[in-house]
């Protein structure tokens, strides 16, 4: 396994892509807001441990091709790649094991730039993608995806 930004080899592993972290990085840093379409991949257990819903404004920073977002208040940390693809994860700390449950989010997908056209003045940079979370609490696990469409603000 490739050792890519002191430890990322794992995230870039879950991405979207077998391509390269980014050498000449696009500009995906940013304030998103997000639109949220039906949950289109969900295990049978989401029944009784709903997945929550995707955040509406995602903040996404950028250091070469590490890049970051706080998700539901947990710091996460992913890879920028070459074909623009990114995979942002973040999780709860452990719960004490209280049995409470854990939560695991992730941001998966691509960055679209913005487009610039005449009078119209163009398209904001977009990012295009799934909010995938996955939820344990006792013997139910909750494996949920949904697709998002976010426009820079």
């Amino acid at each position: 396994m490739r050792t890519v930004l002191g430890g990322l080899a794992v995230l870039l592993a879950a991405g979207c892509s077998d391509s390269s972290p980014c050498s000449s990085c696009p500009k995906i840093e940013g304030r998103y807001l997000l639109s949220y379409e039906p949950v289109t991949i969900a295990s049978p257990d989401c029944a009784a441990l709903p997945a929550p819903a995707g955040q509406p404004l995602v903040e996404i920073t950028r250091g070469g091709a590490e890049v970051r977002a706080t998700l539901y208040g947990n710091p996460g940390r992913g890879v920028l790649t070459d074909t623009s693809d990114f995979s942002i994860s973040a999780a709860e700390p452990p719960d004490g094991g209280s049995d409470a449950g854990t939560q695991s989010y992730t941001l998966r997908g691509y960055y679209l730039p913005p487009t610039l056209r005449g009078a119209d003045g163009g398209e904001p940079a977009k990012i295009l993608g799934k909010w995938i979370t996955h939820g344990e609490s006792g013997a139910k696990i909750c494996d949920a995806e949904r697709p998002f469409t976010g426009v820079r603000q």
